[in-house]
């Protein structure tokens, strides 16, 4: 049960001490009305006020107000304490005269108003004893209310007759303000007990009769005395346990103060605290208590629910403590704690069965000397990081074995309490193994390599072999016909050998395009007007029974790209698409504008941004996964033998990587084929090119000196005696060392003619930038295959800069110096 209120405590002290002063008072007021009253046995007569001053010591030091009053309302005498408390004489009020009719006002004892003609003096006048007397309230002329008790006694002389009356006049405003007071108090008690869901109960002295208890809708009410109390409100099981708080109470008279359990009104069995405090007579024996209960039970079942709580988790932390300390035994994973700077502080068994360390071989020490010297920094590095909070999955360091040898650890670590905590496996053969797999894996690779090679080595010698056999075969013949002297009909053998040897070029460029080291001519381009001026002749390539679909895209967006290298791949895919169509389909080339996000991206091994797209899409038979694989590997085909070489489509791979793109093919056997090209956006503008006829006559200006650099001496004499044929002064050396030396010495040199790659450690380029720190005008051409380090191409060379790609015709040659010293006025050669 709970502990009764404060406020209820104080409230019923303060009843206890108004009740006091109000019992004092009312003692006080009665003996004084009962010495008055005896004057009625001996009325007086026509010479009693003669006699006055046998009273005079008498009502001198009454405490109340005393007056006697004729029958005619005369004040025959009255003491000092009236005279103070009413100065006025003679006492209209109490004969209910006119003037003074307002001002007292009496009620009876149920509280109702006394009508004038009932107030004492006319009553006492009538001859009736008024005794105990009326309270009335006096309104003073300063506007005061006092409370007064009104006493009257009939005076009667020897015929019976009433010939005066004493009046009493008692001052009790100080008790009447008091019981005021007390009532307010009894009024708040009340209403607080009554609004208090408290047990609120009365018991005897010693506990053995219960007056009175009020359940508060918690143990049943009782309204009648119950000396079997203990038995009907206390279960068995605590009736010792409130027996003895009773006996100590009583002894010690003190407050009783428990906490037990109780039948509730519902029949269950609940618990409550009370509270009783000892009540009092004057001697200080205790004359009985009053107390407080209150309902505990949800917080008696909330306490046990807790401790039964409390128990499972030291059980459950009992348990993980064992299974903690077991794992920390048995596991076969070294475990370990350390300080920041790397002293061991604990480790377990399984350090020694792993790294043949004991615990006591290891406790005190760092750690750091136990670390392979070339872990050491990003151990200590680590440690660092933990420090500040940061933890590791995974951390791999290799530890020295007991033995010497050292084993790698794969720890995961995290740090609390001002120490790292670290769990490690020995992956020793987890990385032997890995190894293994990587140097097998790197022997696969390049057996695979070696695979691609001899088949990319043996589709080169093949085809090379075929047109070297027809050079070789039409020159044999030129010879012959010379040596016979027959003239006629000879340059059919020079056409042969020549197309042989333009055939040789093209398969170059398409293996430098593949290898991605073509050298390219990147610029704005319209992909879409170049497709419109394509269009015609696509649909003569592909033939009469493919129709061709173009759907360009609005709004397309350009792209920096070599346009011929794009016709040629996009050739190449109409061809095979028309080829993967024997009886005739649908060839379809769509554009697009794309925005690649960072996953896509990533997926496709491009950086984020936009792209222009061109797919070509066949109806024809389709491809396996198996031949997607490999479709990009070069002279791999799937055509019959004499009708591709296996270049194409390396070749356009090769071409869209080196513009920074990508090329994908999506196919299912029997559902057609799309290959699509994805070209990063540019967003310059196109430049229109002035067309140039590329059979020209060229012009030579008088005196100009060219200085021609090549390792090949037959490539070196073959440009000298087509140039010196020109008209041109030749100066021709071997190597970059032998140019810098005619630079030099101040020969006069229009321009350098050099091959990208020279012998003797400098190339074509740092000696083009060596020449022309002494003379910056200096105009170069240079003449290569390819490069071999990033891609040359036209825009990122040094103004007054020309390229000239292997092989190269001799008019292509003359063109090339012409335009670059300025003079390519041309007139039809032979």
């Amino acid at each position: 049960m709970i502990q009764a209120s404060d406020e209820i405590a104080l409230l019923r002290a303060e009843n206890a001490r108004l009740r006091a002063q109000l019992a004092i008072a009312t003692a006080g007021h009665a003996s004084a009305v009962q010495g008055a009253g005896t004057s009625d046995k001996d009325p007086f007569d026509a010479q009693v006020a003669d006699q006055k001053t046998l009273f005079s010591d008498f009502i001198e030091h009454l405490p109340i107000g005393l007056c006697l009053v004729s029958k005619g309302g005369k004040v025959l005498m009255s003491n000092p304490a009236y005279r103070h408390f009413l100065p006025e004489t003679p006492i209209p009020s109490l004969l209910s005269a006119e003037e003074d009719r307002g001002r007292w006002r009496s009620w009876d004892k149920d509280g109702k108003p006394v009508p004038r003609d009932q107030f004492v003096a006319a009553r006492a006048f009538r001859g009736e004893l008024v005794v105990p007397g009326v309270d009335c309230v006096y309104d003073t002329p300063q506007g005061l209310e006092v409370w007064t008790r009104v006493f009257g006694v009939p005076l009667r002389n020897a015929d019976k007759e009433v010939v005066a009356t004493a009046i009493a006049i008692l001052d009790i405003d100080a008790e009447r303000r008091a019981l005021d007071l007390l009532r307010q108090s009894e009024e708040r008690l009340d209403a607080l007990v009554r609004s208090s869901s408290e047990v609120r109960y009365s018991i005897s002295a010693d506990w053995s009769e219960l007056h009175q208890l009020a359940g508060g809708g918690f143990i049943p009410d009782t309204q009648a005395s119950n000396t079997n109390w203990l038995e009907d409100y206390i279960p068995p099981e605590d009736r010792d346990l409130v027996r003895a708080e009773i006996a100590r109470a009583i002894r010690t008279k003190t407050d009783y103060v428990i906490e037990h359990r109780v039948n509730r009104v519902d029949g269950s069995v609940g618990w409550a605290f009370s509270r009783a405090v000892p009540l009092f007579d004057a001697a200080g024996a205790i004359t009985g208590w009053l107390g407080a209960a209150s309902d505990i039970t949800e917080r008696k079942q909330a306490q046990a629910a807790l401790e039964r709580l409390n128990a499972t988790l030291e059980e459950q932390v009992a348990e993980r403590t064992a299974d903690r300390n077991a794992l920390w035994q048995l596991s076969s994973d070294i475990m370990m704690r350390c300080t920041f700077e790397g002293i061991i502080t604990a480790v377990n068994p399984a350090w020694t069965e792993v790294l043949g360390w004991r615990e006591d071989e290891l406790l005190g020490t760092t750690l750091f000397h136990l670390i392979h010297p070339e872990d050491l920094a990003r151990t200590i590095q680590d440690t660092q990081e933990l420090a500040t909070g940061m933890a590791h999955a995974r951390f791999d360091n290799r530890y020295r074995h007991r033995d010497g040898s050292y084993r790698w650890i794969s720890w995961s670590t995290r740090s609390a309490a001002g120490r790292i905590n670290a769990v490690g496996r020995d992956i020793t053969s987890e990385m032997a193994k890995a190894e293994a797999l990587a140097k097998a894996q790197e022997q696969l690779r390049q057996s695979q390599k070696m695979e691609a090679v001899g088949q990319l080595t043996g589709g080169l010698a093949h085809d090379f072999n075929n047109l070297l056999a027809a050079v070789m075969g039409n020159l044999e013949l030129l010879q012959r016909m010379l040596a016979r002297g027959q003239v006629d009909n000879l340059t059919r053998f020079i056409h042969g050998a020549q197309g042989a040897v333009r055939r040789a070029a093209t398969l170059t460029q398409r293996l430098l395009a593949f290898s991605r080291r073509q050298i390219l001519d990147s610029k704005p381009t319209d992909m879409a007007a170049l497709l419109a001026d394509w269009e015609d002749l696509l649909r003569r390539t592909v033939g009469a029974s493919v129709d061709i679909d173009i759907v360009p895209a609005a709004h397309l967006w350009h792209v920096q790209i070599d346009g011929t290298q794009l016709e040629n791949a996009i050739l190449n895919l109409c061809i095979n698409a028309r080829d993967a169509m024997p009886e005739g389909g649908r060839l379809t080339i769509r554009t697009a504008n794309i925005e690649l996000e960072e996953a896509a991206a990533r997926e496709w091994d491009l950086p984020p941004g936009g792209y222009v797209s061109l797919c070509v899409t066949d109806t024809g038979t389709g491809m396996s996964e198996q031949t997607i694989a490999r479709a990009f590997e070069p002279f791999y085909t799937t055509k019959p033998v004499g009708h591709g070489t296996g270049l194409g489509l390396s070749m356009i791979y090769g071409f869209a990587r080196q513009s920074g793109g990508a090329v994908r093919i999506f196919s299912q056997p029997g559902q057609g084929t799309t290959v699509c090209l994805y070209l990063p956006r540019c967003d310059a503008a196109p430049v229109a090119e002035r067309a140039v006829d590329a059979a020209r006559q060229v012009v030579v200006p008088a005196q100009r000196t060219l200085l021609v650099v090549d390792d090949e001496a037959p490539i070196r004499h073959l440009i000298d005696e087509a140039l010196v044929d020109l008209g041109y002064t030749v100066l021709a050396v071997a190597d970059a060392a032998a140019a810098l030396q005619v630079l030099r010495a101040g020969t006069r040199v229009d321009m350098l003619i050099t091959d990208m790659r020279l012998r003797g450690g400098m190339n074509g380029k740092q000696l083009a930038d060596e020449a022309r720190l002494a003379r910056s005008d200096l105009p170069v051409l240079f003449i290569t295959g390819f490069t071999e380090a990033s891609p040359l191409s036209q825009e990122n060379l040094h103004p007054g800069t020309q390229l000239l790609t292997k092989p190269f015709t001799l008019d292509a040659l003359a063109l090339k110096v012409a335009e670059i010293l300025g003079s390519t006025d041309a007139v039809p050669s032979d």
